[in-house]
């Protein structure tokens, strides 16, 4: 079962865990995390069932003091969860942990009709608290669950933002556009955490 919000009622899901739930979701997510070595692996992946074509944050945007300019970046906020789950996983130009903040944005990729697009993205391990704006608070005590949070549209906005950057122009959506919705995975057991369970029984 997928929680669907707007964007802009995120603060609302991770203070409140209100979100509307659907039973046969035209667009599924799903994820998993696996240990190998020093980081943490998170493969995750989304099918559209719906009858046109979505598209998906694959990237979020970051701006990078050194150069001056914007890049898009292999990570994803990491973030306490003050709903379901004990941290937030996300891909999404938005984010929770007690309050919204706006993050320099995303960039997107089409997942077309019946299709399914994978991803993944590595992380450091033990987790850390991280966002696109930095900032972003420790995590609370030691993490046991985690949920996934990825970001789309149904139909792309026609007000768009330019952020300068090294390859030339990242297209971002303007602030002033409407908002993406939020597709939000149950809580699942980080990896050491559901051994750390299992021995204790």
């Amino acid at each position: 079962m997928l929680h669907i919000v707007p964007i802009y009622a995120l603060a609302l899901f991770v203070g409140l865990g209100c979100a509307e739930r659907t039973h046969a979701s035209p667009v599924a997510l799903s994820f998993e995390m696996s240990v190998v070595d020093d980081g943490l692996e998170i493969h995750y992946e989304v099918t559209n069932r719906r009858g046109t074509p979505i598209h998906v944050v694959d990237k979020l945007v970051v701006h990078n003091p050194q150069t001056g300019k914007f890049e898009r970046t292999d990570r994803l906020s990491i973030l306490n969860s003050r709903g379901a789950g004990d941290v937030q996983f996300s891909l999404a130009s938005i984010g929770g942990d007690g309050g919204a903040y706006m993050t320099h944005g995303a960039t997107y990729q089409p997942v077309p009709a019946g299709k399914t697009h994978r991803g993944s993205v590595t992380v450091p391990y033990p987790i850390k608290a991280w966002n696109p704006v930095g900032g972003a608070r420790a995590l609370r005590g030691h993490p046991l669950t985690a949920i996934f949070v990825l970001g789309y549209y149904e139909q792309l906005p026609t007000q768009w933002a330019e952020r300068p950057s090294a390859a030339g122009p990242l297209l971002v959506p303007a602030v002033t556009a409407s908002q993406p919705r939020l597709l939000v995975t149950r809580p699942q057991f980080l990896p050491l955490a559901s051994a750390w369970t299992a021995r204790r029984r």
